[in-house]
């Protein structure tokens, strides 16, 4: 299936490094890629160890199109952050891939052309050992069940058939609201330094507003008192040493 791959335009990229600009805050909101990487098991970024190279693909299905983004991050002991995203290359294709609710074939035959340019741009030595992630968002929740599975399950034997890393095939799924809303925070808050708990400043809420959805996350900063209807929705999370309550609906 991964025979024939299309090739599409050059892709654009961003520093984030460099600077964290309105284009890298879209980016944020509207996927879900840095919080899959940083909560989906690429250890090896997140340790205390000297520099190096990691790369990871992450490919999310939304309501209006599918998206692929390709990282390569690197641990760094910097004032700021032990993590860097030194590189994102981003590309999509439109529509998303639940507007093929009854034809699974056609509706994973768009997504060809965002593994090609994931093999193209990934070295060779590091495929094998690059995490490839897939989360569809409320394009495919809103389709009835049978169809939605239908093409979760042709998804999985496409990535399974790729060079990169695939630890767990029952991870390519749909995603839940309150996850695409928490992966949006992670996500923010991370291009703008403000998980590492030695900084004095303080986490930012997001508002996600999708084609089909619409999330919005915050740090709550004191759970006693919170009225139980508000303690239901809160997630609690360690991530990157870090102990963190996020309210996501």
């Amino acid at each position: 299936m991964t025979e024939s791959l299309a090739d599409n335009s050059f892709p654009a990229t961003f520093d984030v490094e460099s600077t964290i600009n309105v284009k890298a805050i879209l980016f944020a909101f509207t996927t879900v890629f840095v919080a899959v990487i940083l909560l989906g098991g690429v250890n090896t970024i997140l340790s205390e160890m000297p520099a190096q190279d990691t790369y990871s693909v992450v490919i999310d299905a939304g309501s209006t199109g599918s998206r692929v983004s390709v990282f390569h991050f690197r641990t760094k002991n910097t004032a700021i952050s032990k993590v860097v995203l030194e590189e994102e290359v981003f590309q999509s294709v439109e529509p998303g891939i639940s507007c093929y609710a009854n034809n699974p074939i056609k509706a994973v035959e768009t997504l060809h052309p965002l593994l090609h340019r994931a093999i193209e741009r990934v070295p060779r030595q590091y495929q094998p050992s690059t995490l490839i992630t897939f989360k569809a968002t409320a394009g495919l929740r809103l389709l009835p069940r049978k169809a939605s599975e239908k093409i979760i399950n042709v998804v999985r034997e496409l990535l399974q058939s790729t060079p990169f890393y695939l630890p767990d095939p029952s991870k390519v799924e749909i995603m839940s609201g309150e996850n695409e809303g928490l992966f949006a925070w992670i996500t923010v808050n991370f291009l703008l330094h403000l998980l590492w708990k030695s900084h004095d400043e303080s986490t930012v809420t997001i508002f996600d507003l999708g084609g089909g959805s619409v999330q919005a996350a915050f740090e709550i900063l004191e759970m006693s008192g919170l009225p139980d209807f508000l303690a239901r929705d809160v997630i609690k999370m360690l991530l990157l040493k870090s102990k963190f309550n996020i309210f996501t609906k």
